[in-house]
């Protein structure tokens, strides 16, 4: 009796004994092997787009609309062969850093990126004489109709010629040949020019001076009268001289495709006693006159 109650106590030991083990194999393969977690590698930082001074420029604190009068605090000198770092392009200018200096180079003397689009689209309707100023939408289209100026183009349909172009040059007064008048030469004003021997400008004065207007060349203005040119108000030519950069697309149409209702011409001022005429939009005076007909 004493032997099988041996016998079984040893028998339930073994048993007990075979169940621990299990019991931590089981918990040993419960347990995760925990694995290294591997390092996320950093992006390259894409390097700075390097820029070609190809003329003698200058290097200036503030982007000005380029005009021949235009004043520019100037940084630096920059010569010709110089690399400067890009870090914003712009329409007229880019902002660069040269040298340890931050500044603003002209598109046109570097090379190396293309300049921004201008903020402005200029279509002109050569049936209904008008120059017409779109602006730029949110989505980069030339939507918004901001200006509408009434204008004389060609005296023959040939004279204006029709396509697109753009704005490379500028001039405060332009000398012209007789443009419509008895003198040798004379002068307009707010110059813009975007293809060969072509200008959208104000009046005609006999001089470098607004006390010399041509009064018929302001009243042609609206009709088919000049040499090819867009010749406008002194206010709608300084508009587009002061705020359409370098650039700016300029495209002439026969016709009047969108229908643009041609502006109400504007009366000149006549001054009897001088035996003068003035043109009321001319910016400088303190009533200037917007020649602008959306100006509500």
């Amino acid at each position: 009796m004493m032997k099988r109650f041996i016998s079984a106590a040893l028998a339930l030991a073994l048993i007990l004994t075979l169940t621990a083990c299990g019991g931590k194999d089981a918990a040993a393969q419960a347990t995760p092997t925990p694995t290294a977690v591997a390092e996320a590698t950093p992006e390259p930082t894409p390097a700075a787009a390097m820029l070609d001074i190809t003329v003698d420029t200058d290097l200036v604190s503030e982007p000005v609309i380029i005009t021949p009068t235009s004043v520019y605090n100037v940084i630096a000198t920059l010569t010709a062969g110089t690399k400067a770092e890009l870090v914003e392009a712009g329409v007229e200018w880019h902002k660069v850093t040269v040298n340890g200096q931050t500044g603003y180079v002209k598109a046109s003397d570097v090379t190396g990126v293309d300049p921004l689009p201008s903020p402005y689209y200029i279509y002109i309707e050569k049936g209904s004489h008008t120059i017409n100023v779109y602006e730029m939408d949110e989505n980069g289209e030339y939507t918004k109709l901001i200006k509408t100026f009434l204008t004389a183009t060609g005296i023959t349909a040939g004279k204006t010629p029709t396509g697109a172009f753009a704005i490379f040059k500028k001039y405060e007064w332009k000398q012209f040949d007789s443009a419509g008048t008895e003198r040798e030469y004379s002068y307009s004003p707010y110059v813009s020019q975007f293809t060969d021997g072509v200008y959208m400008h104000g009046p005609v004065f006999a001089e470098m001076d607004f006390e010399t207007m041509f009064g018929n060349t302001f009243k042609e203005i609206g009709t088919n009268a000049t040499a090819g040119c867009m010749r406008t108000y002194t206010g709608a030519a300084y508009w587009i001289y002061m705020n359409c950069p370098m650039g700016t697309k300029v495209e002439i149409v026969n016709g009047s495709p969108k229908g643009i209702t041609a502006p109400a011409a504007i009366d000149p001022i006549h001054d009897r006693d001088k035996g003068k005429y003035y043109d009321p939009t001319d910016p400088s005076r303190e009533d200037a006159v917007d020649p602008n007909s959306l100006a509500s």
